[in-house]
C-alpha cells in the first residue's frame, strides 16, 4: 500500500509527505506520491520569504529571500522545472507544498487577520530528492531521484548521488517497515501537538447566529 511505501522510505520523518488523488471522495484514484529528503525548504509568512537550500544537512538554515513571497516563490518555479522523460508520471519532480488561506493577502486588500495561535508560515513548498509515484492502475510504482544544478557538484556526481538514492530506496523497500519518527514542528518554537498550544479544546469564536449572517452575505457576493 501506499502507506507501507512511505513508512519503508521515510519512516514519517520530518519534510516527508505522502499524496493521494481520489474521484468523487469515494473511489480511490489513480496516484499516490510519496516525497522526502528534500534539497530545498521554501516558506513564507506574510510577503517576507525565505528559503533553505541546506534542508538534508540543517533544516533551519533559512535565509530570507529579497523579493517578496510571490515573486520569490515564481523564481522558485522556473529554477525547478524539470524535463520529464516520456511516458513518466507527471508529478515525478517538481515542488510539492501548499498555499495557505492568508496568501490571498498578496493579492487582494482584506481587514486584519484572525488570531494566529499556532504560528505556522502562509506557505511551505519542498523539493524533494527522491519521489516515489505508485501508479494504482498498472500497479506499478515509479522511483524518481531528480537532478538540479548544484554548484560545485559536477553533473557525473550528481547523477551518481541520484542512483545511490534510488538504490537506497529499492534496498528500504525490501525490508520491514520500521517505527516512525516523532513528528517535529515546520518552524522554531511550534509545539509537537498543535491543538495543545491552544491550551483547551478547540471552540469556535463565532456565535451561531454570526456565522449564518455570514453565510447570508456570501450568497449574496456569488448572486
Amino acid at each position: 500500500t501506499a502507506v507501507s511505501l512511505m513508512m519503508k522510505l521515510t519512516a514519517a520523518a520530518p519534510l516527508s509527505f505522502m499524496l493521494e488523488s481520489v474521484t468523487g471522495g469515494e473511489v480511490r484514484g489513480r496516484y499516490s506520491v510519496i516525497g522526502h529528503a528534500p534539497d530545498l525548504v521554501w516558506r513564507c509568512r506574510g510577503d517576507r520569504a525565505e528559503i533553505n537550500r541546506t534542508a538534508a544537512d540543517d533544516p533551519q538554515a533559512f535565509v530570507p529571500e529579497e523579493d517578496g513571497a510571490l515573486a520569490s516563490l515564481r523564481h522558485l518555479i522556473a529554477e525547478s522545472r524539470i524535463d520529464l522523460p516520456p511516458g513518466m508520471p507527471p508529478m515525478a519532480a517538481g515542488l510539492f507544498g501548499y498555499l495557505g488561506y492568508d496568501m490571498i493577502r498578496l493579492v487582494e486588500r482584506l481587514p486584519e487577520p484572525n488570531p494566529d495561535p499556532l504560528g505556522l508560515p502562509d506557505a511551505v513548498w519542498l523539493r524533494p530528492s527522491l519521489i516515489a509515484i505508485v501508479d494504482n492502475v498498472k500497479d506499478q510504482v515509479t522511483l524518481v531521484a531528480p537532478v538540479w544544478v548544484r554548484q560545485g557538484i559536477s553533473a557525473a556526481a550528481a547523477e551518481a548521488e541520484a542512483h545511490a538514492r534510488i538504490a537506497a530506496a529499492v534496498d528500504a523497500l525490501e525490508h520491514e517497515i520500521t517505527a516512525p519518527s516523532p513528528v517535529t514542528p515546520l518552524g522554531p518554537g511550534l509545539p509537537r501537538d498543535p491543538v495543545a498550544a491552544l491550551g483547551a479544546p478547540p471552540a469556535s469564536n463565532t456565535p451561531h447566529a454570526d456565522y449564518l449572517a455570514m453565510v447570508d452575505r456570501a450568497k449574496d457576493y456569488i448572486r
